[in-house]
């Protein structure tokens, strides 16, 4: 055998060990260098809420146990409330997770009750419900590639209901030639386990299509949790200014058409909704006693 071919047959048996020393070194590396990152919830905060919806906001840690770093290449998400999907998505944002080291990312999801009513309408009548969040993160780990690593989170979350507003009663309290009084009962139904302080009523009331009265109701009131207020306002009429219509529409003893417009103005000891406006426009049926 020649010097070249020494030569040609040494340099091969060179590339052979190499690449057998390669991929046992990759088996090797994959096996007991490589190791998945985790992750785990390790915040959930509701941001805010209020009549309309609710903010949540969860955090998520990524721990990377590995010698060298990692990149989280992304997320996906589904949000279940009662075990019925309700909000899907994916975030395709990278982040650089050191060795040895952690990494964070949120996700701020934002629930509308209208919404939500329309998914689950026996909500509508619940305090709280169940929700299971489902996520996959994507992290890029040497050799192993791209990891998807799956989490959940579940708990529950509070739904406001609107409170209600309703003409409960019109009484006939006094009556001459030229004027009446009577007495508006306004109704404030909270529907909610937890209790709210009416700060301000305003109100326009209708019978039949005719002004009847108006103005402010700004006496503090009470709202107990799954409890009702009523509020009585008195009304004067003058029937010089508003003519003999509304006499014969108070003294007819018949079922009346009324349409009560407004706002309500809500106070709480809740730590996100310490005041909110509400505006009402109800309609109905009422009949005028005494």
């Amino acid at each position: 055998m020649g010097v070249k071919q020494a030569v040609l047959l040494g340099a091969l048996a060179v590339v052979v060990v190499l690449l057998v020393g390669c991929a046992g070194l990759q088996t090797l590396f994959k096996s007991a260098a490589v190791k998945k990152p985790e992750v785990r919830v390790v915040d959930t905060k509701l941001a805010s809420l209020s009549f309309s919806g609710a903010d949540l906001v969860f955090t998520f840690a990524i721990d990377n146990p590995n010698p060298v770093g990692v990149t989280l290449a992304g997320f996906d998400y589904d949000l279940k409330i009662a075990d019925r999907d309700f909000l899907q998505g994916k975030h395709q944002e990278e982040l650089s997770v050191p060795a040895k080291g952690q990494g964070s990312v949120s996700l701020p999801l934002t629930i509308q009750f209208a919404d939500l009513y329309k998914v689950l309408k026996s909500l509508a009548e619940q305090d709280t419900t169940d929700y299971t969040l489902s996520a996959g993160f994507v992290v890029k780990v040497p050799v192993l590639g791209n990891v998807r690593i799956p989490v959940t989170k579940s708990g529950k979350l509070p739904v406001l209901k609107v409170p209600k507003v309703r003409l409960k009663g019109l009484a006939l309290r006094g009556l001459s030639l030229t004027s009446a009084d009577l007495a508006a009962k306004l109704a404030v139904t909270n529907p909610n386990a937890v209790a709210f302080l009416l700060n301000r009523l305003s109100y326009d009331l209708q019978i039949d299509q005719h002004p009847l009265v108006s103005g402010e109701f700004t006496e503090p009131v009470q709202l107990t949790p799954k409890g009702e207020a009523v509020v009585e306002l008195p009304v004067h009429l003058n029937f010089l200014q508003l003519g003999r219509s509304i006499r014969d529409l108070i003294t007819g003893g018949a079922q009346r058409q009324y349409r009560l417009r407004g706002k309500i103005d809500l106070g709480s000891s809740l730590p996100f909704l310490k005041q909110a406006v509400l505006p009402f426009d109800v309609t109905g049926e009422v009949k005028i006693g005494r």
